[in-house]
Formats: structure tokens, C-alpha cells, sequence
């Protein structure tokens, strides 16, 4: 089977991906079945800058490899966002005082 190859910064994509996802923050940790990894690299992949993505020269290691945790952090959020945007707890809802509260159980007769 013909597996694509993975250049450097694809790679460090990929291993800060398994990481992350692997220690979720607790608050995160429910949308977890939210969260594919092919998903969440495909989006920081894209995030990242284009000298970032494809470097010409051996830059600063450190600031790639930040610039790399950050892309997978936003990514991570940006899908659980995504995903949750038009949930809304009853909780958060107001009651109207027009709204009815109970079920009509009678519908009024009209004469005309």
C-alpha cells in the first residue's frame, strides 16, 4: 500500500497531535470523541506559515517547534468551537412570561 511521506515539519505536526491529544486539559477531555488527530494536523498544518511549512533554511529549532504547539493548540480549540457552535444548553435559555408552560389541552371554539 503507498503510504505519502511526511517532510519535517509534517512530523513535528504529527508527534505534538499525538501528544496533546494524549493530555487533553480536563475541561477538554469531554469533546475528546470530537477530536481526530488526521483532522486536527490537517488544520494546524494550515494554520501554520508558509516559511514555517516549507523551510528554505535551518532557522531557530525552538521557535519552529513553538510555532508547531501553538498551531495544534488552535487547532484543537478551533475544532471543538466549531463543533459546539450552535449548542446551547435549556439552561441558558429565559423563560418568557408570555410562553406558555403547560401543553394546550383545549383549542377555543371559533364562531363567525
Amino acid at each position: 500500500m503507498y503510504q505519502q511521506s511526511l517532510n519535517q515539519v509534517e512530523q513535528l505536526v504529527k508527534l505534538e497531535v499525538s501528544k496533546q491529544l494524549a493530555h487533553l486539559p480536563r475541561a477538554f477531555r469531554k469533546y475528546q470523541s470530537y477530536l481526530n488527530q488526521s483532522d486536527v494536523m490537517a488544520r494546524a498544518l494550515k494554520s501554520l506559515p508558509h516559511n514555517v511549512r516549507y523551510p528554505t533554511r535551518t532557522g531557530n529549532q525552538q521557535v519552529q517547534l513553538l510555532r508547531v504547539k501553538v498551531a495544534v493548540q488552535q487547532a484543537i480549540s478551533s475544532i471543538i468551537q466549531d463543533d459546539l457552535k450552535f449548542y446551547y444548553p435549556f439552561a441558558d435559555l429565559e423563560d418568557d412570561e408570555d410562553s406558555p408552560t403547560e401543553p394546550i389541552t383545549e383549542y377555543p371554539i371559533r364562531t363567525s
